[in-house]
């Protein structure tokens, strides 16, 4: 590492030298500040547009799942009555041709 800049013959470093460089470095922290918010605003404007994706395929799952429960409760339905109907109906068939 090369040694600091030195106003004097000594290797001492000034003020003026140390300000300079502070000043540079707390330039570039902001700098990368800002661009570092600006990365994390994009990364959370595009989240949030995946959460809503997400969110509108789990309500668009959440309807087909009703609409699922609702055809089975009625073909559950239908084949309870068939199954009265077929079993009657075999009843009667057994009792004439017994």
């Amino acid at each position: 590492m090369a040694s600091p800049p030195t106003s004097n013959g000594n290797q001492r470093v000034t003020n003026a030298i140390l300000s300079t460089k502070l000043d540079a470095l707390i330039n570039e922290v902001q700098t990368n500040r800002a661009n570092l918010n600006r990365r994390i605003d994009f990364l959370e404007e595009k989240l949030e547009l995946q959460v809503g994706e997400i969110r509108g395929h789990c309500s668009e799952n959440e309807t087909n799942i009703a609409r699922l429960e609702e055809r089975q409760k009625s073909t559950t339905g239908i084949l309870g009555v068939l199954t009265v109907i077929l079993s009657t109906i075999a009843g009667v068939v057994g009792s004439v041709f017994k």
